[in-house]
């Protein structure tokens, strides 16, 4: 199976963990904004490294 983005994938996985009984749907969605936020975070901090302008 082919998704167009990301965030394409991380739906279709939270809607089967929901329909699988594995999580409730506040959590699913509280842990992909989450997710989302850690990801933008995670990349930022590694351009500082390409950029030189990383800090310790």
């Amino acid at each position: 199976m082919q998704w167009a983005t990301y965030y394409d994938a991380a739906d279709q996985a939270g809607q089967s963990r929901l329909w699988g009984g594995i999580h409730i749907e506040p959590d699913d969605l509280v842990g992909r904004e989450l997710g989302n936020k850690v990801g933008l975070a995670a990349i930022a901090r590694a351009r500082t490294f390409f950029d030189g302008t990383a800090v310790p």
